[in-house]
């Protein structure tokens, strides 16, 4: 088992990622209301976790910019915090294994 993790570059890969949080958040945990991809994409940088050439999992890094970041929405306050110093990583899923 080698894992490795690289950035996501083409858009074939990040249609990867939005089948992999499809599968996952909608069908798996019955999430249907997740936006999938939703307004923090754009800004984001997916990353593809990779395990002896197959992928095996996706997540995103959002960073803090004039939308904020997607924990804001649930009521987390980040006034304590410098803003200038956070980022979210989000939208972590794995395949199950066979």
């Amino acid at each position: 088992m080698t894992i490795s993790i690289q950035p996501v570059s083409t858009s074939e890969q990040l249609n990867l990622c939005y089948q992999m949080q499809t599968a996952i958040f909608h069908h798996e945990l019955n999430l249907l209301g997740m936006q999938i991809p939703d307004n923090y994409d754009r800004l984001s940088l997916y990353v593809q976790i990779i395990d002896s050439k197959v992928v095996v999992g996706t997540y995103r890094i959002v960073p803090n910019t004039s939308l904020g970041l997607p924990i804001e929405e649930t009521g987390f306050n980040f006034n304590q915090i410098d803003q200038n110093k956070v980022c979210e990583m989000s939208r972590l899923v794995l395949v199950k294994e066979n």
